[in-house]
């Protein structure tokens, strides 16, 4: 039947527009990760600089400054954890988006759509012309 669409048939704008929008969360997670180290090394540094100026002032024992090197890495781990599954969890929510995008749409196909369609898969005419006759020379 030739107005009919089979259910593998995709609208391509939509998965298109999906796509895109899953790359604009890939930049953004980028974005946020950027963020996330720039805070985390602030933090570090301002960590470092007081101990530092702690122990010269003898206001802070090395054990100590180990004690506030120990206690920010532990949670630099949990930010960074708490990040990648923020970020993981967005990204496989737009990859579902994409797949559910594809089953959504099977099959529905806009007229235009399924008249090109129809028309590339014409099989070619059997009818040739027939061959003009040779005048002789």
């Amino acid at each position: 039947m030739a107005g009919q669409t089979s259910d593998r048939d995709i609208d391509f704008q939509n998965l298109f527009i999906e796509t895109a929008k899953l790359e604009l969360k890939v930049l953004n997670a980028g974005m946020d990760i950027c963020h996330v180290w720039i805070n985390q090394a602030a933090k570090l540094s301002s960590i470092a600089n007081d101990s530092l100026q702690e122990i010269e002032q003898d206001k802070l024992s090395l054990p100590e400054a180990v004690q506030r090197f120990s206690d920010f890495s532990k949670g630099n781990v949990v930010v960074f954890g708490e990040l990648a599954g923020r970020l993981s969890q967005s990204y496989f929510e737009g990859i579902s988006e994409i797949v559910a995008t594809g089953s959504r749409e099977g099959g529905k196909r806009s007229a235009s759509q399924s008249t090109a369609k129809r028309r590339s898969t014409k099989p070619p005419s059997s009818k040739k012309k027939p061959a003009s006759p040779k005048k002789p020379a």
